[in-house]
């Protein structure tokens, strides 16, 4: 629910400074909350299976981790070419900074659990 309520805030973002560039935010909407979904899903699994007894395969869920995180940035960033320079600039560290975040907090968790 936490990925979902984050999804949430990155549509009223998206709506209150992108959409002006040309973002449409019903479409940005459907993107994000889906891929939140996905993604707290998927995530949650992972550490299961990393922290847990390792059965499975953890590829798959791999790439709907990385999928459903990086899916609602592509869209922002392929949907509109009007970007201005700082604003190109201030979405791609944002990015940049979020999934540094996500996989330090990750490690973090997988490693702390004894």
């Amino acid at each position: 629910m936490v990925a979902v309520a984050y999804g949430a805030l990155r549509v009223a973002l998206v709506a209150h400074f992108l959409e002006r560039y040309g973002v449409n935010v019903a479409a940005f909407a459907v993107v994000e909350l889906t891929s939140s979904l996905v993604f707290g899903w998927s995530s949650g699994r992972l550490v299961q299976r990393i922290v847990g007894s390792g059965q499975g395969r953890t590829s798959a869920l791999v790439a709907a981790v990385v999928i459903s995180y990086s899916a609602p940035d592509v869209y922002v960033l392929g949907w509109s070419h009007r970007y201005p320079g700082n604003v190109m600039a201030t979405v791609v560290i944002v990015i940049a900074s979020l999934a540094v975040i996500s996989l330090v907090t990750l490690w973090n968790r997988t490693k702390n659990v004894d």
